[in-house]
């Protein structure tokens, strides 16, 4: 019911962190004591699952005269305040700076799903199979795959963003195209064929790892590719009127003699 609900835009979902006791210690959380990158880890969990909205608490609720040195211990630390008390005005915190880091990640990933919307729109209905919600759940899945088993490596995240950017970029350079498959990238696999499907700007001249591939009039095609502990990676190209673009999509393939 949830499901339906929100695909037809009729209801959002939002969270709320509180607390760290009774083994919360494993989830994303804003207490000080807790590596900052588990404050920033919030947001991508919020992006991952789909969600809209975070209600934080508390802002300023120190309930003591000094909680630079004499933090509450009512709640776990800072649980319940994410800024200071400062003679001008609130002083913000170092938390407080990682949720603004943790917002603008997750606004990368909005933007990349955003402006994949957008060259469907202008491809057409070659590109109507095509989820512009994927690849971000492709990549994000290389940090994050639960509200408790997340990455906690700092040049892992910025990594991640700037390969999302970079993503950004290329979706507006000539010739213009979006490409899936079948499996995607965030999934584990064995040596196996993976089906491509995608859309290109028509007149585009496609090929899969060099090999031609038959491009419809309206720019659709679909091709296939193996991929093996040796080979991991398929690569896609599209050429038009002496631009081209490479799309190389990276598989986690496990070999079947591994026993994994």
């Amino acid at each position: 019911m949830y499901r339906k609900l929100k695909d037809k835009g009729k209801i959002e979902l939002w969270f709320y962190s509180v607390a760290t006791r009774g083994g919360l210690g494993r989830y994303p959380n804003r207490v000080i004591d807790y590596p900052l990158i588990k404050m920033r880890m919030l947001f991508w969990a919020a992006w991952k699952h789909g969600v809209t909205g975070y209600l934080h608490y508390a802002y300023n609720g120190w309930k003591t005269d000094d909680p630079y040195m004499n933090p509450p211990d009512l709640l776990p630390t800072g649980d319940a305040f994410i800024v200071y008390p400062g003679k001008e005005g609130p002083v913000p915190s170092l938390r407080w700076e990682m949720s603004r880091e943790g917002l603008e990640d997750y606004e990368y990933f909005w933007l990349l799903g955003h402006t994949i919307e957008q060259v469907k729109q202008k491809l057409g209905t070659a590109a109507a199979r095509i989820d512009s919600s994927a690849r971000g759940q492709e990549i994000i899945s290389r940090m994050i795959t639960s509200m408790t088993e997340y990455s906690k490596n700092p040049d892992k995240l910025y990594g991640i963003r700037r390969e999302v950017a970079q993503e950004i970029i290329a979706l507006g350079a000539a010739p213009m195209l979006l490409v899936q498959t079948k499996p995607g990238c965030a999934d584990t696999i064995k040596p196996s064929t993976v089906e491509i499907f995608g859309a290109a700007e028509k007149g585009a001249q496609v090929t899969v790892d060099g090999r031609p591939v038959q491009v419809g009039a309206d720019g659709g095609f679909k091709a296939e590719a193996t991929v093996s502990s040796a080979k991991t990676a398929i690569e896609i190209v599209a050429e038009l009127g002496g631009k081209r673009k490479v799309i190389k999509r990276t598989f986690n393939v496990v070999d079947k003699t591994s026993g994994s």
